[in-house]
């Protein structure tokens, strides 16, 4: 029997199926730059294969009374402290700067309103890969400071950067902590963290300018929604004196949260 197609009704694409659910990628990590220190200014170099839409995230440690900027980046949160502290010994401020990279980019002066010179600063950028396109890169940020009183010997001290709690899953987390003292420190293990997988330190870097700045980095993947746990290293002192040191923890967001 032939076909009146007349008479045929085509059910609609979307009463017959149903779309999959959307598998949401955790964001990478793509490399980092060349750190850069000054007591003016700083130009630390862009990590290398970074692509448009990536988000670069300057590190940045310093003593100074004011906060630093980039031309084009954005502020990730305040300073911690915030004001920021300057001109005391162990005085350290942790700061970040971000911008979505564009298909022509250089590497980026941080710099005080006016020139102003300060005791130092300290910078390094890293890239991520795979957060949303528009809007907030991040999920939460966190951050504080410390003194810490490190002997000498083999014990020595925790120095870490405190959990945080994130509202979505697959969740990059940045750990980044900054120390500032002409004392003798030194890190001698870590760092730790008894929750986060892929774990692992990216960065570290310093500078001998003022009174002087330390700064370490590292990262892991958060695959479900909640605390992350403290990232900890181990330091000790061979003066048997304190140190200042400042932290922030950052949880960056997969694209399609």
């Amino acid at each position: 029997m032939d076909t009146d197609w007349r008479y045929c009704y085509i059910m609609p694409a979307y009463l017959g199926f149903r779309s999959a659910k959307r598998t949401v990628v955790p964001p990478t990590y793509v490399g980092v730059g060349t750190a850069a220190s000054g007591t003016v200014n700083c130009t630390p170099t862009l990590p290398a294969g970074i692509a448009t839409s990536d988000i670069l995230v300057i590190l940045i440690e310093f003593n100074a009374s004011a906060v630093p900027t980039a031309s084009g980046y954005s502020a990730l949160g305040n300073s911690y402290p915030n004001p920021p502290l300057k001109n005391t010994q162990d005085d350290t401020n942790v700061y970040v700067l971000w911008k979505r990279a564009t298909s022509s980019e250089s590497n980026p002066t941080v710099s005080f309103p006016g020139g102003t010179a300060v005791d130092h600063v300290l910078a390094r950028i890293i890239a991520i890969r795979g957060c949303p396109y528009f809007g907030n890169p991040y999920d939460t940020v966190t951050q504080g400071d410390g003194f810490f009183s490190i002997g000498p010997g083999a014990g020595g001290c925790t120095i870490g950067c405190q959990t945080v709690t994130t509202a979505v899953q697959n969740c990059l987390i940045v750990n980044l902590l900054t120390i500032q003292s002409t004392n003798a420190l030194a890190v001698t293990s870590g760092p730790t963290n008894a929750v986060l997988s892929s774990f692992s330190e990216v960065a570290t870097f310093s500078t001998g300018s003022g009174n002087t700045g330390l700064a370490r980095v590292a990262i892991g993947l958060k695959v479900s929604a909640g605390a992350t746990g403290r990232t900890d290293w181990r330091a000790t002192n061979t003066s048997g004196t304190g140190v200042m040191a400042a932290y922030k923890t950052i949880a960056f967001k997969p694209d399609g949260t």
